[in-house]
């Protein structure tokens, strides 16, 4: 564009030469009028024309000196003195030419001039066609975009934009356009002022822009400190020729391009508003504009501005259409489109054809007199006033298709659709409403005895908080009399309700309509009463509304709510100690484990005879340590769900503070500490009590002591402290260490479950926790009492008092039941019914090293099938099987002593044959190997039946009255009398040591010979 170019260096010499010829010709024209000239003849004028026109080019005034000095003396001298001789003829042709060439030098300016003006007409007329051509079949924003590429290039413009007027925006990407545009120092300077405040006022949308040769996308920017703010407020067309960047130190966009001239020009309607602008700008200084640029601009803006106006027409169509799409296609409720004047319904929502039973085509042809039963100047009327505004809800009584009639509410309200008023209204069903309307006014009288009997009580208060009623109930809670009552205020009942607060409440009331809140009342006597109150603004149909208050007597539930809560914090509490008992209990189980599953590891990489020695003891220690961990653990589930029970059995004292020492003593030296044991000689030396829960009492304790003591010794005293010949002796254990001590703060902790002093994962002390909790439920089953003394670092004391009964003579010889011997077991045929390959395993072999034979059975089918084929000293029998449990097992082969006794032919003979004592000792079952073969178990009593009737009875007889100990995993209360019930002789819990496994069966095989020697009408 002219404006931002700078002229040709022709165009410019052409004009300075006219200029310049007629200024020296115009001067010659005056200085030749001076003397009037002769004529010249026309022969030398023509003889002289060609010197001429190279003469006018010089000044007139040396021109005439030259020609006097030039001829001296030729016409002066030969002219008379007074009389002027006649001009030269050359002279005169010069005079004339001063006349004629200012007038062509003029021309020719002119003719210049006339001749650039067409060009640049020419050159806008060409650009302004090619813009119309191009844009004409464009719309919205590929008009823009082709808008903005044509006028900078129309223009010779390097930057040209267009944009919309808009309240709000985000900053575009400034720091993009200045890289793109080559300027990459302002683009981090930009970069950085991202991060700053927006720029107060209007924002620009920028619809196209064309940025170097390039097109940009649309963004936002803020107005404010920039060309386009002032264009914007400029009546016409804004330039700035030089200087942006000074001017406009704050408009980021100009800056970061490098902008040094402007040009734009607003977009209005036809009112004046400005809705948006055209600018084009460049990094050169420019021109100012020429007539041909402005003509442009204006022309293109005026075209921007229809598109512009078009574009929002279009949105706010959009926009319209969509509200009606949710007014009427995507709403469920019963909504009408109506016009005011002609009544008739222009369109239905799909809710409304289902309410009205027509078609939504059939709606649309109908009037809304054909529904509605008002008269028609009454409805006109109705249709007036919410066409005018006036009024908004309507009830109406509205036809059906099916002839059935209507109550509904009209919610109606203007809305303009393609510039046409209409009415829309939103229907709402009320017929049940007004039903129950109707309904409610019949039952004011049954409503009234409700409140008179209700069990909170009910105030009517008006709008100054005074009482106008109340029920019963209000004189009750208050105790003041009805006729008091209604001489008060709320702010008499209420001691925090004031003037001001019922004030805000009743402002609340009007705006939420209900309000529920906790207060104190007064009574009668003064005692403050906690109550709930309820409330609520009740519209009556003339007069202020009133105020209705439901109060109800909390203080029960404020009772329930503080114990409720106090529970609730002691289960919080009680279920954050579980769970570090848990994680604890996790670490102690896995400990054991873990040692258990090492020792074995290096057992199988076949070690020396004497480590191998040292990993079957640690081993056993580990097993040992998570069997005594199980105990503790069922023995506080039986002790919590009260299933303890207790054994009443004659014991020796001393052996069991003997075992106290044997366990501990070796721990205690390896850490340095001297265990002293100390027994009253008073104590008789057997008692009558329960041995094993005062052993486990004893354990607990004295490990303990030893765990928690580092250095010095531990304690353990017994003395007698009460006697009595009929109740027995009360004996006082004493445990003392002198180890870390127990702070005051956990005293009283110590005895409650799943709590431990420790409770990080840093722990010094290894352990479960239970023993204490588990201590002081056995003393208090034992009807003992147990207490503690402690200080930090300077030891603890427990002291645990138990009454025992005195033993008789004859319950001091059963108290001393001889040792078993394993040695007894030698050549003892032991049957081992156990489906645990493992366990089966492990009891064979430990059976077998003390050379007993051993014949096993996986189940209990097999184990009764080895019976009846065999004679066994003693049977090991687990409880839970598969075919067969152990219980059923032993009470099928306690129920076969009578069988086969009918059939028996001859006594000791099997089919009329002699049958030998462990003559079918391998028949279904091999030592140490399950029998084959799996029966149907629908036959197996018959099997046996039919198998027991080929045997001699007292074979049979014997072989049924084989001892059968439990050993089983089973270990809750009510087990072992549940397997003894069932005809078993003893019972093991797992896991099982050999000593324990052989006085069992010792004890069972001797018992069982006592019972045979007995008289058979005993048995």
């Amino acid at each position: 564009m002219p404006s931002v170019h700078h002229s040709g260096s022709a165009s410019v010499a052409v004009r300075l030469v006219a200029l310049v010829l007629a200024i020296i010709l115009l001067g010659a024209a005056a200085s030749g009028t001076e003397a009037p000239l002769a004529p010249v003849p026309r022969a030398s004028g023509t003889a002289l024309a060609a010197p001429l026109s190279v003469l006018s080019l010089l000044p007139v005034l040396p021109m005439h000196s030259a020609t006097s000095g030039a001829l001296p003396g030729t016409a002066s001298q030969a002219v008379p003195t007074g009389v002027q001789p006649p001009p030269l003829w050359w002279v005169r042709l010069i005079d004339d030419a001063a006349l004629i060439l200012p007038a062509a030098a003029l021309l020719l300016w002119l003719a210049l001039r006339l001749r650039r003006t067409r060009r640049a007409l020419g050159r806008a007329e060409n650009t302004l066609r090619s813009i119309v051509q191009v844009t004409s079949p464009l719309v919205e924003q590929e008009f823009f975009r082709m808008l903005v590429q044509q006028l900078a290039h129309g223009l010779g413009a390097r930057y040209a934009l267009v944009g919309e007027l808009s309240e709000l925006g985000e900053q575009g990407d400034l720091a993009e356009l200045a890289r793109r545009a080559g300027h990459a120092g302002q683009a981090a300077r930009v970069n950085r002022n991202d991060g700053g405040e927006k720029s107060d006022g209007d924002y620009l949308r920028v619809l196209a822009a064309w940025l170097d040769d390039a097109p940009g996308e649309p963004f936002d920017y803020a107005l404010h400190g920039t060309p386009c703010a002032r264009t914007l407020n400029s009546p016409d067309l804004c330039v700035y020729p030089d200087g942006v960047q000074e001017l406009f130190p704050e408009a980021e966009l100009h800056v970061s391009l490098g902008i040094q001239s402007y040009m734009g020009l607003a977009l209005r309607d036809a009112q004046g508003t400005p809705l948006g602008l055209l600018a084009v700008f460049h990094d050169l200084p420019m021109a100012p504009p020429t007539g041909e640029d402005m003509a442009l601009m204006r022309i293109l803006a005026g075209r921007a501005t229809a598109e512009l106006e078009r574009l929002r027409a279009g949105r706010a169509l959009r926009e319209s259409e969509a509200r009606y799409r949710g007014l009427f296609e995507n709403n469920h409720v019963v909504a009408l489109l109506i016009d005011p004047t002609t009544k008739a319904i222009r369109d239905a929502s799909p809710a409304a054809a289902e309410f009205y039973g027509w078609p939504r085509d059939v709606l649309r042809t109908m009037h809304i007199s054909d529904i509605n039963t008002l008269p028609s100047d009454a409805l006109r009327g109705e249709l007036s006033s919410a066409a005018r505004g006036d009024k908004r809800r309507f009830r109406f009584r509205h036809h059906l298709a099916d002839g059935t009639i209507r109550d509904v509410e009209s919610n109606t309200g203007t809305l303009v659709l393609h510039g046409e008023p209409l009415l829309y209204s939103i229907i709402t069903d009320v017929t049940e409403q007004r039903r129950a309307e109707e309904a409610l006014r019949h039952s004011e009288l049954r409503l009234r005895m409700l409140v008179e009997s209700a069990g909170d009580a009910i105030y009517l208060v008006d709008g100054t908080g005074h009482v106008l009623d109340a029920n019963p109930e209000a004189e009750h809670q208050t105790g003041h009399t009805r006729a008091q009552l209604l001489r008060m205020t709320l702010s008499d009942i209420d001691e925090r309700l004031d003037q001001r607060a019922f004030a805000r409440l009743r402002a609340e009331l009007e705006s939420a309509r209900k309000a529920t809140f906790e207060t104190t009342h007064r009574t009668r006597g003064g005692t403050p009463l906690p109550v709930e109150v309820r409330m609520a603004l009740v519209e009556e149909t003339d007069g202020d509304p009133l105020l209705l208050a439901i109060v109800r007597d909390s203080s029960t539930r404020k009772r329930a709510e503080c114990e409720l809560r106090c529970a609730k914090e002691a289960a919080e509490a009680a279920s954050r100690t579980k769970s570090e008992f848990l994680a604890n209990m996790s670490h102690e189980i896995r400990t054991p484990l873990n040692g258990i599953m090492g020792m074995l590891q290096l057992l199988q990489a076949d070690p020396p005879k004497a480590m191998r020695t040292v990993y079957v003891s640690a081993a056993t220690q580990s097993c040992r340590r998570l069997g005594l961990l199980l105990g503790d653990i069922l023995d506080l589930s039986r002790i919590e769900a009260g299933k303890l029970e207790l054994h009443d059995e004659p014991f020796e004292a001393r052996a069991v503070l003997d075992e106290v020492r044997g366990l501990f003593e070796g721990p205690a030296a390896e850490r340095g500490l001297a265990l002293r044991v100390s027994v009253d000689e008073r104590i008789p030396r057997h008692l009558r009590g329960d041995a094993m829960r005062l052993r486990q009492v004893l354990f607990n304790l004295v490990g303990n002591a030893v765990k928690f003591t580092d250095q010095g010794e531990v304690v353990v005293e017994a003395w007698r402290v009460q006697a009595s010949r009929s109740r027995g002796c009360r004996v006082l254990f004493t445990v003392r260490d002198t180890g870390i001590g127990i702070a005051d703060d956990r005293l009283k902790d110590v005895f409650e479950p799943f709590v431990q002093a420790e409770t990080a994962s840093t722990r010094r002390y290894q352990g479960a926790g239970l023993g204490l909790p588990i201590v002081r439920r056995l003393v208090r089953l034992m009807r003992g009492t147990v207490t503690v003394e402690s200080a930090p670092g300077s030891g603890t004391a427990f002291s645990v008092s138990l009454p025992f009964r005195f033993v008789n003579k004859v319950e001091e010889t059963v108290a001393h039941p001889p040792a078993a011997d394993t040695h007894t077991l030698r050549d003892r045929a032991i049957l081992l019914a156990e489906d645990d390959a493992v366990n089966r395993l492990a009891v064979t072999r430990l059976l077998e090293n003390m050379g007993a034979r051993v014949t096993t059975a996986d189940n209990g089918e097999r184990a009764v099938q080895a019976l009846l084929a065999a004679d066994f000293d003693c049977v090991l029998m687990d409880i839970q099987m598969p075919v067969m449990d152990g219980m059923e097992a032993t009470r099928r082969l306690r129920a076969l002593a009578h069988e086969g006794t009918e059939d028996a032919r001859t006594p000791g003979t099997m089919d009329g044959a002699p049958v030998e004592r462990g003559g079918l000792h391998a028949k279904g079952a091999e030592p140490g190997a399950a029998p084959g073969g799996i029966h149907d178990a629908e036959n197996d009593a018959e099997s046996d039946a039919l198998h027991a009737r080929r045997i001699d009875p007292r074979i049979l007889r014997a072989r049924s009255a084989t001892p059968i100990i439990a050993l089983t995993a089973h270990a809750m209360r009510g087990d072992r009398e549940q397997f003894l019930a069932a005809g078993m002789d003893g019972y093991l819990t797992k896991p099982v040591e050999a000593a324990t496994l052989a006085s069992a069966i010792v004890r069972a095989i001797r018992e069982q010979g006592l019972r045979e020697r007995e008289p058979e009408g005993l048995q």
